[in-house]
């Protein structure tokens, strides 16, 4: 079993109908047992272009229950328009989901892997604005681990040179 697969983690609804009949049953569960302050999100896909198609078969009723699309980035390329798809839905957008094997770098040697997932981490940053990075203190901790990452790959690395990479940090 692996990615991908309709087995993954034991637990597959079918895009459109049959997750939209859970999430329905799911919020009347809730609401029968007066808890109203919890929170739904979907679908909880493995990569971003899985995510947007998803959500769009979505029945309307579903939609609304919804309180936040939650993706995984193992594949995919449409950040912008998962971002504005969230947007134009008036659903918080988070991402809480990534692996890769990658480098980065032209002889990188070692840190070639932690390059990557730097990288990657802005670029998702950037490219889904989800909503979680808004809160000061999320931005904090990713701002926390990506310095801390850049100055045990980098001991040598300036103060001022890393607060040109990650500008919302003082170090």
């Amino acid at each position: 079993m692996g990615a991908f697969s309709n087995k993954q983690e034991g637990c597959h609804f079918d895009q459109g109908k049959s997750q939209s009949n859970i999430f329905i049953a799911l919020n009347n569960a809730l609401l029968n047992r007066r808890l109203r302050d919890v929170q739904i999100s979907a679908t909880d896909e493995t990569n971003i272009d899985a995510q947007i198609k998803s959500f769009k078969k979505l029945s309307n009723e579903a939609k609304k229950i919804v309180t936040r699309i939650d993706t995984q980035i193992y594949g995919g390329s449409n950040r912008k328009d998962l971002r504005e798809l969230a947007q134009k839905n008036g659903k918080n957008l988070w991402m809480f989901e990534v692996d890769g094997g990658n480098t980065e770098g032209s002889n990188a040697g070692e840190i070639g892997a932690g390059l990557w997932l730097a990288n990657r981490i802005i670029l998702d940053l950037n490219g889904l604005r989800s909503s979680s990075d808004k809160s000061k203190s999320t931005l904090f901790s990713f701002s926390f681990v990506l310095v801390t990452t850049i100055t045990n790959f980098f001991p040598s690395l300036s103060k001022a040179a890393i607060e040109l990479l990650v500008p919302e940090m003082k170090v």
